[in-house]
């Protein structure tokens, strides 16, 4: 419970009427000298500092899958009997092709990462007087066409 010189202390700072509390004089000395200066405690803004740090996670995980959706979008591999092609570009298209007859070696690379979720890179490669290549990067079943496509190549004498 309060003492009564504090409930009396702060009845005359609500009355401004220090005249009328009775009293220690060194009380009434002691309210003028009162100095402090200080800013809110960051402990206050807790939730506030939470909800910030949760959305900048969520503004930067919904950025980089959108990177990845448009990166996959962007991309588009095909192979028929008669050539291998490679486009890409969202906004601008680039499309590489590579007559089959012409292909001369195929190169398969598999990171740990890859191998981990079945996929693989594999690079086409022209005779040597073309020097052109495509490549197919984390493409699904790339044993598959690897396999496939070195048939073509056996056929054709390259």
């Amino acid at each position: 419970m309060p003492s009564t010189g504090f409930l009396l202390l702060c009845c005359a700072a609500v009355l401004n009427d220090y005249e009328t509390v009775p009293g220690d004089l060194s009380m009434r000395h002691a309210l003028t000298d009162i100095s402090y200066d200080a800013k809110p405690a960051w402990r206050g803004y807790w939730l506030l500092i939470l909800f910030g740090i949760a959305t900048l996670i969520l503004t930067i995980g919904v950025l980089l899958i959108m990177w990845a959706v448009l990166d996959r979008r962007g991309k588009h591999y095909t192979v028929n009997e008669h050539k291998a092609e490679a486009h890409q570009g969202v906004f601008t298209r680039t499309t590489r092709s590579l007559e089959l007859k012409n292909l001369h070696k195929v190169e398969l690379t598999q990171t740990i990462k890859q191998k981990m979720l079945g996929i693989g890179t594999l690079v086409l490669y022209a005779k040597e007087g073309d020097g052109a290549e495509l490549i197919f990067q984390d493409i699904a079943k790339v044993t598959d066409l690897k396999n496939q496509l070195e048939h073509v190549i056996a056929n054709s004498g390259g």
